[in-house]
């Protein structure tokens, strides 16, 4: 478990000016730069493809809010940071073409609330510094990983999923961060290690489970389907684990928990990538009438990050 706490950093200025006077600090970093500006100093990531990040993991985030407002993009951004790393928020000048945006208003409210300081990017800014120094020592600290008391309970609750009775689907949830997918990703290794089996998984996109399969590892019974051709096709399998289901059409999961009687939903309830507390109301609903002996586990200590996280506050309270 992660005991670090992430930071934020805010410097008014111009985006550009910060990569050139900073890229060197954070070289060696895992840096996202996200932009929708061109850099030949850096590689930079477009507000439209944060999305594709979604479930990776980074140390830092310098996030160019001078001409865009890109909140679906912070959304997604914020929760990739792992502890000990940093979300660098380059504002515009006072005159900018946000100055009459109610988020952008709400925006610099909620840093002043959460005591986030605004550095002028003329300034030698200490809480960088900071930041990064802090970042090292976490790398430099970093000890191989083992799944906490609540990820065991969640493997032994999807191993059971195949080895009790049928028709009796898991549903596993948790905020960002808690280390639901690479709980699913170790069960998946235990099982494929053990025995031959056909597990598949199903998600919105491939990219989002990235860290799931790297914990399960390759295995020859293991595949990934997308949920529309899954729905169509209902190819056989001995597990199936649907990852972010808030994200997928209930008709569609409707559809499979009718087929597959082994079944493993797991989903976000508070963060970008899906409705988790509508989906809960929904598809429980479903879950009730066609397999009423089905059981829900929540993941509740951040693995990620450490308890009471300053971003994990500020991006809750600010979205």
């Amino acid at each position: 478990m992660n005991q670090s706490h992430r930071s934020i950093a805010a410097l008014r200025g111009n985006y550009s000016s910060f990569v050139n006077r900073y890229h060197k600090l954070l070289f060696g970093q895992n840096t996202l730069w996200l932009t929708d500006s061109e850099s030949e100093t850096v590689e930079t990531t477009t507000f439209k493809q944060a999305k594709n990040k979604l479930g990776h993991e980074i140390d830092v985030a310098v996030f160019d809010l001078t001409q865009t407002l890109a909140v679906n993009a912070l959304g997604a951004i914020s929760g990739c940071i792992k502890g000990g790393g940093t979300l660098f928020l380059i504002l515009p000048e006072q005159d900018n073409p946000h100055k009459n945006s109610f988020f952008y208003k709400r925006l610099l409210k909620v840093l002043e609330k959460h005591k986030v300081l605004i550095h002028a990017l003329s300034d030698q800014p200490l809480s960088l510094l900071d930041s990064i120094s802090s970042l090292e020592e976490t790398a430099a600290s970093a000890q191989p990983y083992k799944a906490t008391p609540e990820q065991e309970q969640a493997i032994h609750a999807i191993r059971k999923v195949v080895s009790g009775h049928r028709n009796r689907p898991l549903v596993l949830t948790s905020n960002r961060g808690r280390g639901k997918s690479s709980a699913i990703g170790m069960a998946i290794n235990e099982l494929l290690s053990e025995r031959s089996m056909k597990i598949i998984i199903c998600a919105p996109t491939k990219a989002m489970i990235a860290p799931l399969f790297q914990f399960a590892g390759k295995h020859e019974g293991l595949s990934f389907i997308a949920a529309d051709r899954l729905a169509r096709d209902l190819p056989e399998a001995g597990l199936l684990i649907i990852d972010e289901a808030a994200a997928i059409p209930v008709p569609i999961l409707s559809k499979l928990i009718t087929h597959y009687s082994r079944v493993v939903f797991s989903t976000t309830l508070h963060g970008y990538e899906g409705s988790g507390r509508g989906f809960a109301i929904r598809f429980h609903q479903q879950l009730d009438k066609k397999t009423p002996s089905w059981r829900a586990m929540e993941l509740t200590a951040p693995i990620r990050w450490g308890i009471n996280d300053p971003l994990e506050s500020l991006s809750n309270d600010l979205l």
